[in-house]
């Protein structure tokens, strides 16, 4: 995110657009075939115990759901990669691994998660290409992509605005998208994404409230800190704020947490802070330049 953030920033102080292409597989980790991961990590060189030894992890597996009580009947586990262990998402990366090999456009990815990059002034038809031919690819290794969710995001006030499509299908055009749990904007700006996450931290402090009537200074830290901080926190170097409202919001977020333990007899909010040793947003990110 710090590398595709930093790329678009710089082309948009240029006065260069950039178009935006992100890709879902459908059911991605459930679809890997797995005759065909086995191929791939052969051709990587994995072969003789080892290759075995996947192949076993990847064999006779099965399932069954559960409703209340019930239980359905214990069905084979025709393809996938088994999620929740340590080795599945390293598979699923080998498994997509050759795509970047197969396209000019700038490209990152984390998972299943593929986001295109371009600049559609310089070459409008090179994202256009890249999705037709990750569209192919997907179509050879049977990874379909979920086109309802194939999201298109436009940055730049001179973008030409050129329409993408899978399939003859016109992608879907967004205004802002949500780019590894951080609310990606076509201008960049952060506000919707810490109107976001105030909302959400403001919540689960409404909830402690209610649940807690009263609450020791040390034990409202300790839920503030584990519970509320990081969603305030998370992916903070990509997007912290540089408008004064935005760091307003997320200060008075905080504001109210320092509440939590005192009554309406209560020390400054410094004082609060200074009771539970935490800085403010702006300390934190001087501390971190």
């Amino acid at each position: 995110m710090l590398v595709c953030v930093n790329d678009w920033t710089l082309a948009l102080d240029s006065e260069q657009p950039r178009d935006i292409a992100y890709l879902d597989f459908s059911k991605a980790f459930d679809r890997v075939p797995k005759e065909r991961l086995l191929f791939k990590l052969q051709s990587a060189g994995i072969r003789g115990k080892l290759l075995n030894w996947i192949r076993a992890f990847l064999s006779n597996r099965t399932f069954k759901v559960r409703v209340g009580s019930d239980f359905s009947q214990i069905r084979p586990v025709q393809s996938g990669v088994p999620q929740g262990s340590i080795l599945g998402p390293l598979l699923f990366l080998v498994f997509t691994s050759d795509i970047p090999k197969l396209i000019h456009s700038n490209i990152a990815m984390f998972a299943d998660d593929i986001k295109l990059y371009s600049n559609p002034l310089k070459d409008p038809g090179q994202l256009q290409s890249d999705l037709t031919t990750i569209k192919h690819w997907s179509d050879a290794w049977l990874l379909p992509l979920n086109q309802d969710k194939c999201t298109i995001l436009r940055l730049g006030k001179n973008n030409p605005c050129v329409n993408y499509q899978i399939n003859d299908t016109t992608i879907k055009v967004v205004a802002e998208q949500v780019d590894l749990g951080i609310t990606v904007t076509s201008d960049l700006s952060w506000s919707s994404h810490i109107n976001k996450i105030c909302h959400k931290a403001n919540k689960m402090l409404y909830l402690i409230s209610k649940t807690f009537q009263h609450i020791s200074s040390r034990s409202a830290k300790k839920l503030y800190t584990t519970y509320v901080r990081p969603v305030l926190e998370f992916g903070g170097p990509v997007w912290y704020c540089s408008r004064v409202s935005d760091k307003n919001r997320l200060e008075l977020t905080q504001r109210r947490a320092t509440r939590l333990s005192f009554g309406t007899n209560r020390p400054s909010y410094e004082e609060r802070l200074r009771l539970w040793n935490l800085p403010t947003f702006e300390q934190r990110k001087k501390k971190a330049i």
